[in-house]
């Protein structure tokens, strides 16, 4: 039997200044007195202050700060939740540089290693973790194929939500959700798959940020179930 995944942090940047506003050459007291003025209009500065070491905000842009796009703008941003592990595993001195691995969602496990220097070398563990994903993966080709008929789509959306809950990969199965919901609506279950639209909406939201690019095509969706059920209504 594998054993569950299991998403230890979740952690979304917040956003402290829009980048294109940040001068490329400036005097060290206007940069600080800038990165000030855009951490205290977060919703919680304090969270965000406290990473600054002895040098104050020059940590932050120093050990902390990385590029996030919003909707093709350039800001600065950090993750406050990683950033403290990193300061309370050692003293970051400011210049010193930090490297963070992000494992893409739906990658078998023997692809991972490689790119994010994994230490697990078990084939037990990872035959484990891989079949977990192989399930997933091949239960969304199935869904996808044109002949189904009503009874064979329902079956395998249940199948679906088993596998993403069992493995607990409930972190981020916004696509495999949003999936099931097209498949539902093209058979006519019409509510369950406003339900699952509505489910992987929110777990978008919740785990990407308002600003994903999949949003307007869930909402879009969402939408079209609505026209339809007026008119069948």
């Amino acid at each position: 039997m594998s054993a569950p995944l299991q998403g230890f942090l979740v952690d979304a940047p917040v956003v402290l200044i829009v980048r294109a506003a940040f001068p490329a050459v400036v005097w060290r007291g206007e940069g600080q007195e800038l990165l000030r003025r855009a951490i205290n209009q977060l919703p919680h500065p304090g969270v965000v202050l406290s990473l600054a070491g002895i040098a104050g905000v020059d940590d932050l842009s120093w050990t902390n700060v990385l590029g996030v796009d919003v909707h093709g703008t350039p800001h600065m941003g950090l993750f406050p939740d990683v950033s403290r592990i990193n300061h309370a595993y050692k003293g970051i001195s400011p210049g010193e540089e930090i490297s963070i691995s992000y494992i893409g969602w739906g990658e078998a496990y023997r692809s991972r290693p490689r790119r994010s220097r994994s230490p697990c070398s078990s084939p037990a563990a990872m035959d484990a973790s891989d079949i977990q994903w192989d399930r997933t993966a091949a239960t969304r080709r199935a869904l996808a194929e044109d002949d189904l008929v009503s009874n064979q789509v329902a079956v395998l959306a249940q199948q679906l939500v088993r596998l993403l809950e069992t493995g607990d990969l409930a972190l981020k199965p916004g696509g495999q959700l949003g999936a099931i919901g097209v498949c539902l609506q093209g058979v006519g279950h019409i509510t369950s798959a406003g339900r699952h639209a509505n489910l992987a909406l929110e777990n978008c939201i919740e785990y990407a940020g308002v600003e994903h690019e999949g949003l307007w095509a869930i909402r879009a969706f969402l939408e079209e179930l609505k026209m339809r059920t007026m008119q069948t209504g």
